[in-house]
């Protein structure tokens, strides 16, 4: 058995922590969900999902919004809005173009809303709540973008506008 000698110096090496560095492209909405903006979506993705969004909608000449639409008009602009931020998501995601940085939360309570929101099962039918490119598509357009700011910067990351 050795022996110690217990007035003997004893060295420790200090350890230090690395701290995770965020890469450039990755932003954190109004939310506070981080997401990462790999690349743009392919110039014909963007170019179908403008067309098929914004066809019969009532803008001017100048691309802006017409003045005194009726309730109907104004349901419809809104749901064109929808439909168009809900296709730059689900193709971003589908494309590699974009993803939930740090993966999904741990705590499924966001799912188990989801799986009960009668909007949800409205709006998307099909969801697959198996399918993990469904599940970072729910999680992005239902929790992480909620406001103009962060649509604006779906838009300009994904279309390059």
């Amino acid at each position: 058995m050795p022996k110690f000698d217990l007035e003997d110096e004893v060295v420790v090496e200090k350890a230090t922590a690395v701290a995770e560095v965020e890469p450039a492209n990755v932003v954190t909405l109004s939310s506070g969900v981080k997401v990462q903006f790999i690349k743009p979506l392919t110039p014909f993705t963007a170019q179908q999902i403008v067309i098929l969004s914004f066809n019969n909608i009532n803008v001017d000449s100048q691309g802006r919004v017409k003045d005194n639409m009726t309730s109907q008009e104004q349901l419809a602009t809104a749901k064109k809005m929808y439909d168009f931020n809900s296709a730059l998501i689900i193709n971003g995601l589908a494309e590699g173009a974009l993803k939930v940085y740090g993966g999904l939360p741990k705590d499924n309570r966001w799912l188990a809303i989801m799986k009960i929101n009668p909007a949800i099962a409205s709006n998307h039918p099909f969801i697959d709540f198996n399918d993990p490119l469904h599940l970072d598509f729910l999680y992005l357009f239902y929790t992480g973008f909620i406001n103009e700011d962060d649509y604006g910067l779906l838009s300009k990351h994904l279309l390059g506008q």
